[in-house]
């Protein structure tokens, strides 16, 4: 999967590479997600696990704290030597934590 991103995501600029998409596209994309989860985190009723990268997380200290206040049980895991890219760097640990939690059998209503 890196190979592919690595593949489509870059494309040649000089000696060096840029990104394929536009920059406005990517910060249209990031603009249009939702930037206030904590209600909907506090009406869970399933099992949680949050993984979070040790270098350049988009879920920061503060909010791995604040998810744990609100969700005591959420297992929040800092995996060590990864950055932002952390789906990618540890494929097999998050898709176990997928089937872990696709196998809890926790269905919405």
């Amino acid at each position: 999967m890196a190979e592919r991103y690595v593949q489509h995501a870059f494309v040649p600029q000089g000696d060096q590479v840029q990104l394929a998409c536009a920059p406005e596209w990517e910060s249209t994309t990031f603009a249009h997600t939702e930037h206030n989860p904590w209600p909907g985190i506090r009406q869970l009723r399933c099992p949680v696990i949050a993984l979070a990268a040790e270098r350049g997380s988009t879920f920061s200290p503060k909010a791995q704290k604040r998810l744990k206040a609100l969700l005591p049980s959420a297992d929040v895991r800092v995996l060590e030597g990864t950055t932002h890219f952390l789906p990618m760097e540890q494929k097999d640990i998050v898709r176990d934590a997928i089937l872990q939690l696709a196998l809890s059998g926790c269905r919405e209503n």
